[in-house]
């Protein structure tokens, strides 16, 4: 895996990661690092493998709560080219509010397993209606 399809400036990333039932803070992600990288920081503090982290997704802490916002799948270089522009297009437009003196309100990133079981009773089924012509 190689280095990001754009050069972000150097800004630091906060993830929220599970851990058991509740989530645990992780330092030290920042916009210069490989996805692998990020992968293997991620893994290692959820105390897992890589292997398992095949269905991870994120939510960003700064994107409205309602509606609920749905995760977007972490899999690859790319989504993590999209985060990444995400999070820098985030502090852009907070620092240049106040004429360019405005502060970036703390924000991070919440990892979340999609996998979730199959055909369990948890599993949400969607139904996507068309009115008739």
């Amino acid at each position: 895996m190689g280095t990001p399809h754009k050069q972000f400036d150097l800004f630091n990333i906060p993830f929220e990661v599970p851990y058991k039932n509740a989530t645990q803070d992780l330092a030290g992600i920042t916009s210069q690092m490989q996805f692998s990288t990020v992968l293997s920081h991620i893994a290692e503090r959820m105390d897992t493998h890589i292997s398992l982290l095949s269905s991870i997704g994120y939510i960003p802490s700064y994107k409205p709560k309602s509606p609920k916002p749905v995760p977007k799948l972490l899999e690859d270089e790319d989504a993590w080219c999209k985060l990444l522009e995400g999070v820098s297009d985030y502090i852009t437009a907070s620092k240049k509010k106040n004429k360019g003196h405005g502060t970036v309100k703390p924000f991070h990133i919440l990892i979340v397993d999609t996998s979730g079981p199959l055909g369990g009773s948890d599993t949400k089924l969607s139904c996507i209606w068309y009115p008739s012509k």
